[in-house]
């Protein structure tokens, strides 16, 4: 009765539900590019990544270089690019040096990427920044400012696709980038004492100006 039964399910393409769930490879899937190697189509869930602002910062008088690193979430419920979620943190040093001034907050990133193994992916971000800056007299300035970020990113596994295989085979990276991007930002209400004490201190007055990151960005499963 029972071997009747397999028999029968089995004869109308009957499967446990669960079997839906069951992953699909990838060169199973519809879209797999056979030009393409595998480890340059697999979908990347997190990112991490380093940026640092180019020397020339029109605000440089008020919050000096910076760099900072951050992590970021990929969301796939969308059919056309992709979008990400993510925080950063980072310091600030002025010219006095310090290494305690801290910037942080928070993205929402957009990325133009429709193409497997694309070369260049234009991006844009609504991004909340956060400045906890200290004077020479040990004095905490805050400065909040939310504002957006757009600039592209260079696929650097379409170049080198070696490298791309021993990333992804070392360390699961899916996706390498050389980022450049672009903050308009305007701390002109923005005062800073950064030499002297007391009524010596020396006033930096920030200023509206772009600030320019150059960074490496890489995607992981």
């Amino acid at each position: 009765m029972l071997f009747a039964i397999f028999s029968l399910a089995s004869s109308m393409n009957l499967s446990p539900a669960f079997a839906d769930e069951v992953p699909v490879d990838i060169v199973d899937r519809e879209d797999y590019d056979e030009k393409t190697p595998y480890y340059l189509q697999l979908v990347p869930e997190l990112a991490a990544g380093l940026r640092v602002s180019l020397p020339a910062v029109p605000i440089k008088s008020a919050i000096g270089g910076i760099h900072e690193l951050y992590v970021e979430k990929l969301l796939h419920f969308q059919k056309a690019g992709v979008f990400s979620l993510g925080i950063h943190l980072g310091v600030a040093p002025l010219t006095v040096g310090r290494f305690d001034n801290l910037k942080y907050g928070a993205t929402l990133r957009y990325q133009l990427h429709f193409v497997k193994n694309q070369i260049l992916v234009p991006t844009t971000a609504l991004v909340y920044d956060s400045f906890r800056l200290k004077n020479a007299g040990n004095t905490v300035n805050t400065y909040s400012s939310p504002g957006i970020m757009f600039g592209a990113l260079l696929n650097l596994g379409f170049f080198d696709r070696e490298t791309a295989r021993d990333g992804h085979q070392s360390l699961g990276i899916v996706r390498s980038y050389l980022s450049l991007e672009a903050r308009p930002i305007n701390m002109s209400s923005f005062t800073y004492a950064t030499t002297g004490t007391g009524s010596g201190m020396v006033d930096s007055h920030g200023t509206s100006g772009m600030i320019w990151y150059w960074g490496l960005r890489l995607e992981f499963e």
